[in-house]
């Protein structure tokens, strides 16, 4: 088991356990082109897949596994705004936004309601579980 599966994995138990209570929109997106080795001698291998499609698929009810023709850096940081991930990363959260109504108080973590449109609250939660698996040190 690599240093940090077992860290990824009660993330993804974590996050399947939330998603089975909030119910969100989810959308997954799988790489389709293996990573260029870098160094030369390397080179003649073969393509190398970061996250394997099965291992993408986070298996969730409702979600929508969409196939690109992309390497894991393309795919997780797109090179720009006409990349068809990025354009497809948007179209989702707008309209994951319009789907949910404004006054409406977002369930989160812990069962602690507060305003959809606060995104410090969110990364403040997100910031805690990393926290809680040991991947960022304790707050002093």
């Amino acid at each position: 088991m690599a240093a940090g599966e077992r860290h990824l994995d009660r993330m993804h138990s974590r996050f399947v356990e939330w998603h089975r209570k909030a119910q969100p929109l989810t959308e997954a997106y799988t790489e389709g082109l293996g990573m260029k080795r870098c160094l030369w001698w390397l080179r003649w291998l073969p393509r190398l897949l970061i996250v394997e499609p099965g291992a993408a698929d986070p298996q969730l009810a409702g979600c929508r596994c969409i196939p690109c023709h992309d390497d894991h850096i393309d795919l997780v940081k797109p090179p720009n705004r006409e990349h068809d991930v990025y354009a497809g990363v948007v179209k989702f959260v707008r309209a994951a936004l319009e789907s949910v109504p404004h006054s409406a108080p977002a369930r989160l973590a812990g069962g602690v309601s507060q305003p959809n449109s606060n995104p410090s609250v969110i990364r403040s939660l997100i910031i805690d579980i990393i926290r809680e698996e040991g991947l960022l040190p304790p707050r002093s």
